[in-house]
Parts: C-alpha cells; sequence; structure tokens
C-alpha cells in the first residue's frame, strides 16, 4: 500500500518526505499512486517511477529527479497497443539529452518460455 505525505502530497515509501526532508505521519491511502518515489539521498535526488498517460501506449517511465528540480530520463517500457506481441523497452544512456539512445522488444514468445521454465522449475 502506498503512503502519501500530508505536507507535499507525493506518493512516499517510506516516512521520509521526498520534498519536505522532514519526518511526517502520511496517511495510508489504497489509491493506486501516480507516481512511486525512491529517494537517493547519497545522489541528492530520487528514482521516480511513473506511468503513462497515454491510454494506447499503456506502459512505465524511470527517470532520476535531482533536489534541485531537474530530471534525467533513465528508461521506458510501453506494450503499444497497436503491438500486442512484445514490450518495447527505451534507454536514455546520455544524461545530457532527452533522445533515447538504444531500442529493445521483449516478444510475448519470451514471457511464454520464461512462465513454462518457471512451472518447470517450482512446479507449479
Amino acid at each position: 500500500m502506498s503512503k502519501l505525505c500530508p505536507l507535499t502530497n507525493e506518493t512516499v515509501l517510506s516516512q521520509d518526505c521526498v520534498d519536505c526532508n522532514e519526518k511526517c505521519e502520511p496517511k495510508e491511502t489504497s489509491a493506486a499512486p501516480k507516481e512511486i518515489v525512491v529517494p537517493i539521498p547519497h545522489l541528492n535526488g530520487s528514482l521516480v517511477a511513473q506511468p503513462m498517460g497515454d491510454p494506447d501506449y499503456p506502459g512505465i517511465a524511470l527517470f532520476f529527479r535531482m533536489d534541485s528540480g531537474p530530471e534525467i530520463d533513465l528508461a521506458l517500457a510501453e506494450a503499444p497497443k497497436d503491438a500486442p506481441d512484445a514490450v518495447s523497452v527505451y534507454e536514455y544512456r546520455d544524461a545530457m539529452s532527452d533522445e533515447w539512445t538504444d531500442k529493445f522488444r521483449i516478444i510475448k514468445d519470451t514471457f511464454d518460455d520464461i512462465e513454462e521454465a518457471e512451472k518447470e522449475c517450482w512446479g507449479s
């Protein structure tokens, strides 16, 4: 279950608020988070996972949000409705650019193979 900071209205995974850095008592909420924020204090920022907003391209974006404000894209994974046989993954290796540097696809057959291998391994 996610926690919502009453001061910043951010969804947080710990008792530490992301923006105010104060101890607070987050309220429990059963609503799906708009984003998941994992504070990374030694890098002065947070890893953020955020659902994509386009229903034709469901997916998730992963980026690093610096405490000072800038956001650095890390990866994006989506399963477009017009390509139902695969998940497309985009990597952003150049922190100074908002253009993806590498793209690969994981096809549905791979998911089926993994599921079958897991059943063989765990017997379920």
